[in-house]
């Protein structure tokens, strides 16, 4: 009830409250790929009911108070604006939430952040996640896509989760970032007026990462280390020898020989580059995603520290 679906090339038509068939009102709908096309269905009596056979590629359905309701497995999630369902193939569906910027920023923010950080620092966010989804959205403009909803891109979970009456039980927006985001509504970081690359991260170990793009240069960060409670700012990850030997295809490790650094940060800032010696010969690993890949770490600003001598028996 209260919803409406519009196929591509149509228009918005109401989807009625109690489809033609049906013996008691429509709880929910969705659009199913078959093989000529996407299919609509309709819940209702305790039993999926088909309204409309095959339609066209996709069907975009929207709810009368600007939100409209979805279920993936068990969870079940609120999202402001419209959603569309894709046929990718006669059994595959892509479903894309279309959201205005500062609405999308909303759910964006407080998950990125925490609504109890200072103003100012929840404003920064704002305009970092602003500009970060703009640059992202120019890079697939060929795409049905702007932004993951995912850390892919930025964690996006919608405006709310619901229960299993469809109940709203979490709101993932906050007033004070819904004030934050206000205050810098339509603000971009730009670089000769294109949106900025503005990546941001739970922690970066004391330094900034090195990038091709000129504005994204290392500099050391002495805040990092005064950051409350952050799990990320300090781990330890042990690998075996005979693991990292079969990895790098070198026999029995013999040594790892530090070959770079970028420069900032402790023990000379993220590796650039390292030789892993073996019994059967030598590996150079050059890269930040090549080392962390090696190793299974989630950065390359590490340090090497022999495993302890087993104890005496």
């Amino acid at each position: 009830p209260g919803m409406v679906a519009q196929r591509t090339g149509a228009e918005p038509a109401a989807l009625p409250e109690q489809p033609e068939g049906c013996t008691a009102p429509a709880t929910r709908w969705r659009a199913r790929a078959v093989r000529a096309g996407l299919r609509l269905d309709a819940a209702c009596g305790g039993r999926w009911r088909t309204v409309q056979g095959a339609a066209p590629a996709a069907i975009t359905f929207a709810g009368a108070d600007g939100m409209v309701a979805t279920q993936n497995g068990t969870v079940r999630r609120a999202y402001r604006g419209t959603v569309t369902a894709t046929r990718l193939g006669s059994r595959a569906v892509a479903v894309v939430n279309t959201v205005a910027m500062e609405d999308y920023l909303r759910a964006v923010v407080p998950s990125e952040s925490s609504p109890s950080w200072p103003d100012e620092a929840l404003k920064a966010q704002a305009v970092a996640a602003r500009s970060y989804a703009a640059r992202e959205a120019r890079g697939r403009a060929a795409r049905s896509f702007d932004v993951y909803d995912t850390t892919r891109s930025q964690a996006y979970p919608g405006a709310a989760i619901l229960d299993s009456a469809w109940r709203p039980v979490r709101s993932r927006e906050h007033p004070r970032s819904d004030a934050a985001i206000a205050a810098t509504a339509g603000l971009h970081v730009t670089v000769d007026g294109v949106p900025a690359l503005t990546q941001f991260g739970a922690s970066n170990g004391g330094a900034t990462a090195a990038s091709p793009l000129p504005y994204m240069t290392v500099q050391t960060d002495p805040w990092d280390a005064r950051a409350m409670r952050n799990p990320r700012l300090a781990w330890t990850h042990s690998i075996a020898a005979a693991e990292l030997g079969r990895r790098a295809r070198v026999g029995q490790v013999t040594a790892v020989e530090v070959l770079g650094r970028e420069g900032a940060g402790p023990w000379g800032g993220r590796l650039t580059a390292l030789r892993i010696v073996g019994t059967s010969g030598a590996r150079t690993v050059s890269g930040d995603g090549a080392i962390r890949s090696m190793f299974g770490t989630a950065s390359s600003m590490f340090t090497f520290t022999p495993a302890p001598a087993p104890a005496a028996s």
